[in-house]
């Protein structure tokens, strides 16, 4: 006797036994071979299920026993399964059917972020996608395929940036064994339009092949089942929207009458700038301001991303009112709209951030203040020269009376207003006044100064003073004084007034004085031989003698510019050594001088004292 075994998988792929068929025993005792009659002789085998026999669905075993009759009769037979349930009473095959189970589990996970650097979720941040697919069930998947759906939380359709990419772990791309797990990367780098959509959401669609021809899927989960989802719900990444609209308005005063004053009906022109300072796109963005009358004013561009910035400019026409005031001062307000609809609003700043005019300690949100002040004051010196003695002759002691005309030119007040005049020894009496706009005071200020023997000499005083106030600011006002007889005036700081010299002519009836006495010694009185008034008369000729007739000094032009003064030394002309220091005593001088067209001639004695 023996046994023919016949063993396939369910698509009639030949298996192999772990162990057997092995004979184990007759019922009466007989050797493996031989069976008598009623005996029954056992055999057992044994198989450890393969992979492929799973993936089959099922395990065929047919056994075919054979022996030899002692009339040398081939006796066979065909294996039953020992159930006659199924309907079928002889021969049929030992299957052992095996239920396939195909189970596939996708996972996709934000990995990482990687920030651009500003420390918020965002544009150009990139996000790091991880793909897992695990073979669940208990059958071989094949033609594995995957599909990432990956949009914004608005519904708009997206692109990953790379992948899905498969990483290469020792399988084989597409395939997917019992208990394997296939691992897949991207990438997706953030645009404005995701943070505007609040941000992205991602869901991966898994395709694989059962053995037996049957279609495998299965949706991605985001791997956290704290959510109260535990499968298929989208990975998502969401972005906190922050909007926010910075408003600046400036005001630039136009003298539009360009007269160098502010007048009425001169212009401020305002600059409206607008920048988003927050993380998602405003758009529809207007300006209200109700000093120039403006609601739903739009700027351009009237969209702004985050970090651009839009503007629009408006004149506004200044009234005494605003000049009266002194300012202009106001604030204005910017409106857009969010990508969900909401209002984004700021009230104007005026762009200095050290400043905190409206004193709230928040150097943002400040009105804007445009000065209409100008300031001004204008001064006017005059003076009168005194003959003290009544001798018609400039002499030193005589007197020259000052009187200073203060005006507030400007359109504010002007405070504190002290008058400052740096001619040695003059004393300026009266002060501090305020003056109001338009306001002139004539009669507060005035001083007076005593000739001295340069002033004498020179035939004239020369001199200028400044008036200094404070305005509605605090800031200082400062004018020098103009001589109002002196018709070419030089307006030197640009504020529309005259700002010339002081001289006062001292009067010698058109003639000329001589001072008959030098004192050459170098301290600085009486050194030089003067004749005052005769720089009037250029045409003229002097000559000094001796009390020998000797001529000791001779000049043309004396008393003009180049014409040395006659200081007590000879210039050595004729027989007196030139350069030659003249003894003390008497001499004689000799003046030709054309006035009017006459020659005038004087002579007199000069003493010289050393």
């Amino acid at each position: 006797v023996s046994i023919v075994d016949t063993f396939t998988d369910g698509n009639g792929m030949p298996l192999v036994f772990t162990s057997g068929p092995s004979f184990v025993s007759s019922s009466s005792g007989s050797l493996e071979g031989d069976l008598l009659v009623g005996e029954t002789a056992t055999y057992t085998a044994t198989y450890v299920i393969a992979q492929n026999a799973v993936d089959s669905g099922s395990i065929s075993n047919s056994v075919v026993a054979s022996g030899d009759s002692p009339m040398d009769t081939t006796v066979m037979d065909t294996s039953d399964d020992g159930d006659d349930t199924d309907g079928n009473t002889d021969d049929d095959s030992t299957v052992i059917t095996i239920i396939a189970n195909p189970i596939l589990d996708i996972v996709k996970v934000v990995d990482t972020i990687v920030d651009n650097g500003d420390g918020e979720v965002g544009v150009d941040d990139v996000i790091n996608y991880v793909i897992t697919l695990t073979n669940q069930g208990n059958v071989t998947l094949n033609n594995i395929t995957i599909v990432d759906n990956l949009r914004d939380n608005l519904g708009n359709v997206l692109t990953l940036t790379t992948g899905p990419d498969y990483q290469n772990t020792g399988g084989i791309e597409g395939i997917l064994q019992v208990g394997e797990t296939a691992t897949y990367l991207a990438t997706y780098i953030i645009t404005q339009s995701d943070v505007d959509a609040g941000g992205v959401n991602n869901s991966v669609i898994g395709d694989g092949t059962a053995p037996d021809g049957t279609d495998v899927t299965d949706t991605s989960d985001d791997g956290d089942d704290t959510d109260g989802n535990t499968e298929d719900d989208t990975t998502d990444t969401q972005i906190v929207a922050t909007p926010d609209l910075v408003l600046v308005k400036l005001g630039t005063y136009i003298d539009d009458t360009n007269d160098g004053f502010v007048n009425a009906g001169d212009l401020i022109e305002y600059t409206f700038t607008v920048r988003n300072t927050g993380n998602v796109t405003v758009s529809n963005i207007t300006i209200d301001d109700p000093l120039t009358n403006t609601a739903g004013l739009s700027i351009t561009p009237s969209t702004l991303a985050p970090n651009e910035t839009g503007t629009v400019s408006v004149l506004y026409t200044v009234t005494q009112a605003d000049i009266d005031a002194g300012e202009v001062i106001n604030s204005a307000t910017v409106i857009g709209e969010d990508p969900n609809g909401d209002d984004v609003v700021d009230v104007s700043d005026s762009g200095d951030e050290n400043d905190d005019r409206d004193g709230d300690s928040d150097p943002t949100n400040d009105p804007t203040i445009t000065d209409l002040s100008s300031p001004n004051l204008t001064l006017t010196k005059t003076g009168v020269y005194v003959d003290v003695n009544n001798d018609g002759l400039p002499n030193i002691g005589d007197v020259i009376e000052y009187t200073f005309t203060v005006e507030n030119s400007g359109n504010v007040e002007i405070t504190n207003i002290i008058l400052d005049d740096p001619l040695p020894g003059i004393v300026v009496n009266g002060g501090p006044i305020d003056l109001s706009p338009g306001e002139i005071d004539t009669t507060t200020f005035t001083a007076s100064y005593i000739l001295t023997e340069a002033d004498v000499l020179s035939g004239r005083v020369e001199n200028q003073a400044s008036v200094t106030g404070q305005d509605e600011m605090g800031e200082d006002v400062i004018d020098v004084s103009d001589d109002i007889s002196d018709t070419t005036d030089v307006d030197i700081d640009g504020d529309g007034d005259g700002e010339d010299i002081t001289v006062i002519e001292i009067e010698i009836d058109g003639d000329v004085i001589i001072y008959t006495g030098i004192s050459p010694n170098g301290d600085g009185n009486n050194d030089d031989f003067r004749i005052v008034g005769l720089s009037d008369f250029p045409n003229n000729t002097l000559r000094i003698y001796n009390r020998w007739g000797v001529l000791v000094f001779d000049a043309n032009g004396y008393e003009q510019p180049g014409t040395p003064f006659f200081k007590g030394i000879s210039n050595g002309r004729v027989t007196i050594q030139k350069s030659e220091e003249l003894p003390v005593g008497t001499y004689y001088y000799v003046l030709d001088y054309e006035k009017s067209g006459t020659m005038i001639h004087k002579a007199g004695y000069l003493y010289i004292n050393r």
